[in-house]
């Protein structure tokens, strides 16, 4: 799952003097560079027997927090970018976390990329804005059946961190906004490692944001998109992905029950997607989605030495064709993809009729584009990280 607050000024009638210097030397005369901390405080969800107490410290999990320092640049005000994408804003942020059960749990940080924009604004001075994270968090104390047994939330040192914000700023200076709102965390390692049941934080934010250089101005809507004529038109994407994945696999023994770790399973797959840009920042479409995972109906025996016997079936077993529609919301570097799919081709009990999907994809150049997904089934049940790229066709 998938948020907190910061870098981001609702404020439209501030502009930025452009320095001399390193901004201009690295392209971005036309944005303002801000430095934020942020304060998280919240509630670990106790969605399982070991954040519900079944621990060393016999105690449930509560209350969290954790520490964020970012950076960031937003647009100066009256660019086509900042107009056309509601003051729109992108940096880079770390963050330690502490969910007071260091021997278990650990307190991991987090190194994640970040986008906001303005939904909508309540005065010249305060707005309402929403944010996402995505990025990779390390330093966790990991399931281990001899050190760390009843640790069934976390079982990789390096776990996916998600986060998504919805927050107010107000402009209290030239240079200050202060926020404050809500955010919702998660953290996984997308079925890589079992078990996989993650953590997820709810939890209240505060946050200080300097601008540096911004001034007093009053804004003037850019000429460029009053003069915008949007051209409705169809995109088409082709993306190639893969990863891998483990099996949990419970051994029942006469007083204790064990969960072991199957071997990886590589996971590889091709997406197809006809999508119609209905204005610059949305689109709407479907998807043909063909995958191949190798611990599709796979079974296992004869559990010897620390080792299974697997038995594979044949290759169309481990094959699965969908279909999915589609919604990208579309922001400058970064688009946010979520698919619901059925699977009209497969085989066996491993394959689930309906799946999901959420997916970022980052920009390399105007249609070349990096693909970070997660896939599940059913809404619930964790499937498989999806890493690859794509390419896209036709107008744009």
């Amino acid at each position: 799952m998938f948020f907190p607050v910061f870098l981001c000024s609702g404020n439209e009638h501030y502009s930025y003097e452009v320095p001399e210097g390193i901004f201009n030397i690295i392209g971005f005369e036309k944005h303002i560079p801000r430095v934020s901390y942020k304060y998280n405080a919240g509630y670990t969800a106790r969605t399982n027997s070991f954040l519900q107490g079944k621990n060393k410290k016999k105690q449930p999990f509560g209350f969290t927090d954790s520490h964020h320092i970012k950076i960031s640049f937003q647009p100066e005000k009256g660019t086509l970018m900042h107009d056309l994408y509601a003051s729109v804003y992108h940096g880079v942020g770390i963050a330690l976390n502490d969910f007071r059960n260091y021997s278990e749990l650990g307190n991991p940080w987090s190194f994640y990329v970040f986008q906001g924009a303005r939904i909508f604004r309540l005065s010249p001075t305060l707005s309402v804005f929403y944010e996402w994270n995505f990025g990779i968090s390390t330093g966790w104390k990991y399931h281990d059946k001899e050190n760390n047994l009843y640790n069934t939330s976390v079982s990789s040192k390096n776990n996916a961190y998600i986060n998504a914000n919805f927050f107010f700023v107000w402009s209290i200076s030239r240079t200050l906004d202060l926020s404050a709102g809500l955010a919702l965390s998660h953290f996984s390692n997308g079925n890589t490692k079992q078990p996989n049941s993650g953590v997820n934080v709810f939890s209240g934010t505060v946050n200080m944001t300097y601008n540096i250089g911004r001034i007093y101005k009053e804004h003037v809507k850019s000429i460029r998109i009053r003069e915008l004529n949007f051209d409705k038109h169809m995109i088409y994407e082709l993306v190639l992905f893969g990863s891998w994945k483990r099996r949990g696999i419970l051994l029942y023994g006469n007083e204790t029950t064990q969960l072991v770790n199957s071997k990886p399973f590589g996971v590889g797959g091709i997406t197809f997607s006809p999508l119609y840009s209905i204005n610059p920042r949305l689109r709407l479409g479907g998807a043909l989605d063909i995958v191949y995972d190798a611990s599709a109906n796979v079974t296992y025996s004869d559990y010897n030495y620390g080792k299974f016997d697997y038995n594979i079936p044949k290759f169309s077993d481990r094959l699965s064709a969908g279909i999915a529609a589609k919604v990208d919301y579309v922001m400058p570097i970064f688009t946010i993809s979520v698919g619901l799919g059925m699977e009209v081709l497969r085989n066996g009990e491993d394959y689930r009729r309906f799946y999901q999907s959420l997916t970022l994809k980052t920009s390399l150049t105007e249609r070349l584009f990096l693909n970070l997904g997660y896939r599940i089934k059913d809404f619930s049940l964790p499937s498989f990280l999806m890493l690859g790229v794509g390419y896209r066709f036709g107008q744009y």
